[in-house]
């Protein structure tokens, strides 16, 4: 009915222009002199040829206008009618250019949606690995060591709350960056400090000379960046492994190094990817896939750059610089 309508106006237009032009057309027959029957005969082709534009115009623009109305649901797998003139043309230029810029946009938030769902799962996964920890350990009169292990499994909970709040912030844009002069040394210490019992509990040999610069950047980003690499040399470093933090100038300001187990080569390249665990990750029940990716995406907010150099049962190197 709506089609029918539209069609209608259309036509009501262009009946208005044949009665104006039939008018001026019979006006100057009769000023040349025509005679009425004339004049009547060619009126009356001019109407018949009317007749069936008009008719063959109204059945086309039905056609159209039912397509046209498919815009409203179009999609690329919808086919538009042909466009008859350069204008209609470029009509729908704008048309599949503002349409595939919407599915794109769709596509990337459902694409976002699905990560984050993702991500939750494996952080609630995470997280009840250190709460039921807890639980057998206060559920028969800890001791001492076992108070230090519970203390371990609260930082864990922690570390994971901060990661999934992080990930969290930095999916709806909330970066909130206080630029500011950063200690890198008072920044480390205070990460290892968090995560001593980790290092202690495997015997771990630290080699840190306390001589990193001081960086302007925002420190509390930074800190969470810091702290995803760190907690991942110790726990792919076996008991008895060796962690060195040091700088190499003033662009590479600090690196990671560890004797752990190394890379794969295969996964190198997709370490940063959110929720890739890889071959290391599928031994290791604690991996999430989700810290890495956390830290490359810090460091592009804050303009860093994370470069990594490893080797399959040689350990790894993560260096930290400005882009």
């Amino acid at each position: 009915m709506k089609t029918i309508k539209k069609t209608f106006n259309i036509i009501k237009n262009q009946l208005f222009w044949y009665v104006i032009f039939i008018s001026l057309t019979d006006l100057s027959l009769y000023l040349y002199g025509i005679s009425t029957d004339h004049r009547r005969d060619i009126v009356s082709v001019i109407t018949v040829i009317f007749v069936i534009a008009i008719v063959t115009n109204y059945i086309l623009t039905i056609i159209k206008i039912q397509k046209l109305s498919k815009i409203n649901d179009y999609r690329k797998d919808v086919v538009l009618p042909i466009a008859t003139s350069e204008v209609e043309k470029e009509y729908q230029n704008i048309l599949n250019k503002t349409v595939n810029s919407e599915q794109a946009r769709i596509d990337k938030i459902n694409s976002q949606r699905q990560e984050f769902q993702d991500s939750l799962s494996m952080w609630t996964h995470n997280i009840k690995i250190p709460i039921t920890g807890l639980q057998l350990i206060l559920d028969d009169n800890p001791t001492d060591k076992d108070i230090l292990v519970a203390k371990n499994k609260v930082l864990q909970i922690q570390q994971n709350l901060t990661a999934i709040l992080g990930y969290i912030s930095l999916s709806e844009g909330n970066n909130d960056l206080l630029i500011e002069r950063v200690d890198l040394n008072e920044l480390i210490d205070e990460t290892l400090k968090r995560n001593a019992w980790d290092f202690v509990n495997k015997n771990q040999h630290l080699i840190y000379n306390h001589d990193l610069p001081i960086i302007v950047t925002d420190k509390k980003w930074l800190e969470i960046l810091m702290e995803q690499i760190i907690i991942n040399a110790n726990k792919y470093t076996p008991k008895d492994g060796t962690i060195k933090i040091y700088s190499e100038s003033k662009e590479r300001f600090i690196v990671i190094e560890d004797s752990g187990i190394g890379i794969d080569s295969g996964d190198i390249k997709r370490i940063f990817e959110n929720g890739f665990t890889g071959k290391n990750g599928r031994q290791n029940m604690n991996s999430s896939g989700l810290g890495l990716y956390l830290a490359n995406q810090i460091a592009e907010m804050l303009s860093l750059e994370i470069k990594v150099d490893s080797k399959k049962d040689s350990g790894s190197k993560f260096v930290i610089e400005y882009k």
